[in-house]
């Protein structure tokens, strides 16, 4: 068995492009016709360069994109800890609904 498992998983484009690329190279040099796979290489090696010059071309929408949904998550939170205070006036409400809407607060950090 080949020792190339872990590039049958990936989780972006990109990724599988080149783990596709890196697979086909490794075919190519072991078929005695191998050309399909060089072929397939190439084409992989071509689409992920066109990814991410097409994805530099738009890394200022994606970053605004971040922006929002980062503006959303906050609004969602902050809207929460409310409700949360609204309907409990426990300490431990209080605790919990601070927690939420500290800009401070390191979730790892606050589950332990």
């Amino acid at each position: 068995m080949r020792n190339n498992h872990h590039l049958r998983y990936a989780s972006s484009w990109p990724q599988a492009l080149y783990n596709q690329a890196m697979l086909c190279e490794i075919e190519s040099s072991m078929e005695d016709d191998g050309q399909i796979y060089a072929e397939m290489a190439k084409a992989c090696n071509q689409a992920m360069r066109f990814w991410l010059e097409t994805a530099v071309e738009v890394d200022e929408e994606i970053r605004e994109l971040n922006r929002q949904m980062d503006a959303i998550t906050k609004r969602i939170t902050s809207t929460a800890a409310q409700r949360l205070l609204d309907m409990n006036t426990s300490d431990a409400a209080r605790h919990v609904a601070e927690a939420m809407v500290s800009p401070d607060t390191d979730l790892n950090e606050w589950l332990k």
